[in-house]
């Protein structure tokens, strides 16, 4: 892999470090069916010329604002769990108007219950 960087790096005069190489393994993907290195340059260079392109980015921006298949069946479980909860907390106030409605007797009834069921539990 780095035979083909060697005359790159001698033209790179702040090292290889520094230097961008996530288009190799692209580099490889594509270009690999030229033969020549100057064929294979001229692919990476057309890549990059491409994206670099007003249009492309234009487009690329306005893609990443809209929503893909996978993300909007999360999105549809994610509305299911949050009625589901909804519905929970509407059922807990309820039954728990419920309980001031019948009364301190019933209450104390409920919490000896509770008292009961502690002591059984031990």
């Amino acid at each position: 892999m780095e035979a083909h960087l060697v005359k790159q790096l001698k033209l790179v005069g702040w090292g290889f470090g520094l230097m961008v190489d996530h288009w190799v393994e692209h580099y490889h993907q594509v270009g690999y069916r030229y033969g020549s290195l100057e064929k294979q340059a001229g692919v990476r260079s057309r890549l990059e010329k491409r994206g670099r392109h007003p249009k492309v980015r234009m487009n690329r921006k306005r893609l990443d604002g809209l929503e893909k298949k996978r993300q909007h069946k999360n999105k549809e479980s994610e509305e299911k769990a949050r009625v589901k909860e909804e519905i929970r907390e509407k059922a807990v106030v309820a039954l728990e108007a419920k309980l001031v409605r019948l009364g301190d007797k019933k209450l104390n009834f409920l919490a000896a219950l509770d008292e009961i069921d502690a002591v059984d539990v031990i």
